[in-house]
């Protein structure tokens, strides 16, 4: 049985959105969404549990890309904060990266043969807004910013301009 309780005290800023300080965040034990938290962490579990756990020939894939294609996968939403719930729940291993609401998960070079960050942003926000966006002069930070704030979960400017580079340059 999953112990919301327990996962806060291995990470005590871990929120609805990740690894957050903020309080007015929507926070994992909060009663009004407790059972949807904690179906989200189930399939979480239940899809980390089917990956084989190794040190070797891994990738580091951040949690904001995985959430999304165990979304794909389940046909059902997981938040961020589901997802680095379910590593602490079940002891799966992972890093942590500095000031981010994300988390590093290794996983299996085959398994990570799949949608990066990248495309899960364009899958979520689709091209046009994307196109928009890159054509209204805004820097990359500036963008990362405000498609953070339209999902409530951090989008890296990195990421943001690897797209531009790689998906809407001229």
């Amino acid at each position: 049985m999953i112990n919301i309780q327990d996962i806060l005290k291995i990470e005590p800023t871990l929120t609805f959105n990740g690894l957050d300080n903020n309080p007015n965040s929507i926070q994992l034990d909060d009663p009004r969404f407790i059972t949807d938290h904690l179906r989200q962490i189930e399939v979480a579990i239940d899809w980390l549990s089917k990956i084989k756990r190794r040190k070797s020939r891994v990738k580091y894939r951040c949690s904001y890309g995985l959430k999304h294609r165990i979304e794909a996968e389940g046909k059902t939403y997981i938040s961020n904060g589901a997802l680095i719930a379910a590593c602490v729940a079940i002891d799966y291993p992972y890093k942590k990266y500095p000031d981010s609401y994300n988390i590093a998960i290794p996983i299996p070079i085959e398994v990570c043969e799949e949608e990066s960050d990248s495309q899960a942003v364009i899958r979520y926000f689709g091209e046009y807004y994307l196109r928009d966006l890159f054509d209204s002069g805004l820097s990359s930070y500036k963008i990362a910013r405000q498609l953070s704030l339209d999902i409530n979960e951090r989008v890296s400017p990195h990421v943001v301009k690897y797209i531009r580079k790689k998906y809407f340059s001229n």
